[in-house]
């Protein structure tokens, strides 16, 4: 049985931290965002979109790409992850996005 990932599922996880798989990397979830479902999309999923905001270190830039995301003393989730425009120095944004 597959786990289905939703937004309710995160929301317990906004300020911890996850440990990147492969790398000496941690990323911090910052928020849960949602985003209402358009009618059509009704349609075809039953899982409202999404998107997982993460904050990491400025100095090591993580690749777009399939990720483990290991929370700190719980569960692992398998998400791809997007470094976005970051206008601050002092950090690199990411998202992983689920519509």
């Amino acid at each position: 049985m597959t786990l289905e990932l939703t937004a309710d599922l995160f929301d317990g996880h906004v300020g911890q931290t996850f440990r990147v798989g492969g790398v000496d990397l941690t990323l911090v979830l910052t928020a849960v965002e949602r985003r209402a479902m358009q009618a059509w999309e009704a349609e075809i999923t039953s899982r409202p979109p999404f998107t997982l905001m993460f904050r990491g270190p400025a100095d090591a830039i993580l690749p777009e790409g399939l990720r483990t995301l290991e929370a700190e003393g719980g569960p692992a989730y398998d998400l791809y992850i997007i470094p976005t425009h970051t206008p601050s120095t002092a950090h690199q944004n990411y998202q992983a996005v689920f519509n």
